[in-house]
């Protein structure tokens, strides 16, 4: 007989509870969907007008382990972690976590990787730069 699953019990999170400086194209560790047994990397892509006035959510792109088979260039994007690793952006997953889901920083995108990362959102959305 299959082992019984518990429910995972999801925080409740206040605004403002958090002080964090946020800025566009930083790598952060993030609680996933508010679940505290789900940490994952998540870059931020939301324009830090934004990110300056305390919002309430941000704008990420998230990473997964590097996969190099995909067929769209513009839908992925690969990366190097400092002492983490390679991973994959998921471009065209952009969704929206909570602030204080944010836990720590890790790292920025290299000026290059950043160019790279506005052009491939840029293609997905259909604005143009």
């Amino acid at each position: 007989m299959p082992e019984e699953i518990k429910p995972v019990e999801k925080k409740a999170y206040r605004w403002p509870a958090y002080g964090k400086k946020v800025k566009q194209f930083e790598i952060w560790t993030v609680e996933w969907r508010n679940n505290p047994n789900d940490v994952k990397h998540a870059v931020i892509v939301q324009g830090n007008a934004l990110n300056e006035a305390s919002p309430m959510t941000f704008l990420v792109c998230p990473l997964s382990k590097y996969y190099p088979y995909i067929k769209h260039w513009f839908l992925r994007q690969y990366i190097d972690l400092q002492d983490k690793g390679r991973y994959t952006i998921l471009v065209d997953n952009i969704t929206t976590i909570s602030a204080e889901a944010l836990l720590d920083r890790i790292d920025l995108l290299k000026l290059e990787e950043q160019q790279r990362l506005r052009r491939n959102i840029s293609l997905i959305m259909g604005f143009t730069i």
